[in-house]
This record gives C-alpha cells, sequence and structure tokens, in this order.
C-alpha cells in the first residue's frame, strides 16, 4: 500500500500535471475570461488525492494502489507503451513522481545541513538538477526500447516530448544556479540590497505612469487585449508583479 508520503507526492504531481495542461491549453484560452481561467488554476490546486487519481489516472483508486508499486519496477518505456488498462499514471505524471521521490531525500539534507537560506536554496537547486539530469538520461535511453512494445510510434512520440522538457529544465536549473551562485557569493545580496526584479519593475512603471499598482493590476485583469495577444502564462506572469506589489 502507498504511505502517506507517496500519496502526498502523486497529488503534487497531479496538481502539476494538470496545471501544465490548463495553463497552455489553447481551447481553455479561447472559452474562458482571464479570472475564469485563474479560478480553474486555484481549482486545479485544491484537489485532493482522490480527485487527482480520479481525474488523471482511474475511478478505481485502490486497483490502482494496489499495483503502484510494479509501476515503479518499469522503464519509462513501459509506461508510455505498454496498456494498464488505466490503472497507470501518464507518463509526465511518472516521471514527475520519480523526480520528486529522488529529490527528496537530498532536499532534506540541504535543510539539515545549511542554516543560511540562499545557500539551502542553491544546495536544493543542485540536487533537482542532479536527479532532473538523471530524468533526461533515462529518457533517453529508453527510447530505444520503444520497439518492444504494442505502439513503439507512440511510445516514441510520448517519451521524446517528455525528454524534451526535461531537458529544458535541466537547462533552467543551471541558469538558477549560476545566477544564485553569484548572489550567494556577492556582497550585494545582504538583506538591505535584496529586491526582487519584478517588484522592482512594478514599481518603477506605476511610478512612470502616475498609476497605482491596484490600478495597473486591476487593467491587466480586466484587459481583453492582454488576454488576446499574451499567452496565460505571461499575462499572469505580467498580473503577479503588480499584485504582489499591491499586497506589500
Amino acid at each position: 500500500m502507498l504511505t502517506k508520503k507517496d500519496r502526498d507526492i502523486i497529488k503534487e504531481c497531479g496538481h502539476e500535471y494538470l496545471l501544465g495542461i490548463v495553463i497552455n491549453s489553447k481551447v481553455v484560452k479561447e472559452k474562458t475570461t482571464f479570472s475564469e481561467h485563474i479560478k480553474l488554476c486555484s481549482y486545479i490546486l485544491e484537489l485532493t488525492y482522490e480527485d487527482v487519481v480520479k481525474l488523471t489516472i482511474t475511478e478505481d483508486i485502490r486497483a490502482f494502489e494496489g499495483k503502484f508499486s510494479k509501476f515503479l519496477k518499469y522503464s519509462f518505456a513501459a509506461i508510455a507503451g505498454s496498456s494498464f488498462f488505466g490503472l497507470a499514471p501518464a507518463i509526465a505524471m511518472f516521471t514527475l513522481y520519480i523526480y520528486r521521490k529522488l529529490t527528496d531525500a537530498c532536499e532534506k539534507k540541504c535543510y539539515a545541513n545549511i542554516p543560511f537560506s540562499s545557500k539551502r536554496k542553491l544546495c536544493k537547486y543542485k540536487c533537482q538538477l542532479d536527479v532532473a539530469r538523471k530524468v533526461t538520461d533515462d529518457l533517453r535511453a529508453d527510447l530505444g526500447k520503444c520497439d518492444d512494445f504494442q505502439n513503439p510510434d507512440k511510445c516514441e512520440r510520448k517519451l521524446r516530448s517528455e525528454y524534451m522538457k526535461w531537458a529544458g529544465r535541466v537547462q533552467q536549473l543551471q541558469v538558477k544556479i549560476r545566477q544564485l551562485d553569484i548572489k550567494v557569493n556577492s556582497p550585494e545580496t545582504r538583506p538591505t540590497f535584496r529586491m526582487r526584479s519584478g517588484m522592482s519593475r512594478a514599481k518603477n512603471l506605476s511610478a512612470s505612469l502616475q498609476l497605482t499598482p491596484n490600478q495597473i493590476a486591476k487593467f491587466i485583469y480586466e484587459n481583453e487585449d492582454l488576454r488576446k495577444t499574451l499567452s496565460f502564462k505571461k499575462h499572469l506572469l505580467l498580473y503577479n508583479e503588480f499584485n504582489m506589489q499591491k499586497k506589500s
């Protein structure tokens, strides 16, 4: 049977998996307003473990849990290319689960051994990078195993898509580590000099337009042209910059 920790990780992976679909969905963007899109994302983050399993895997939660330990023994190619009668997680959720499970122990050591928050964060990023590299390497290696399964083209397509996504995550983590490493070793990272770049941009733009953050956030929230021209992800990032400043 699954432990509470396993269920918590599956729930978090389900949230991330579903959010990725909703955030990048052109259909959702066309059929909803910006506020409705945000509410849908908030709704996903409130889903319970049972909700996540029912939405992403199967209604038969007991059957899924009974087989879950077996799934962990399979390769990524087996999860992507085999039929498990709707009981296995999607390959995107499965890779996320493996990633979270492997980073968990490493990140705990960062919290236990490093007292300073910036250095602890750098340690966590390095844990994440090491595991993301492993996941990426395993996905690439498993591409050659797809011929062993019923639908090799579908298997290969799924694994290649996951490989590209995780290769991108490796690059993002490398950038984060370089940036944070500079901050950790720079005197300008003292608390008096620390300011979030988004907050700084928001304050500068608010001052130049002679508008309050609340007025700008409201404009961004309601503007239909922004909804049409920006991706939801970029629109949300823009809105959050001013919304965070409004609350500060």
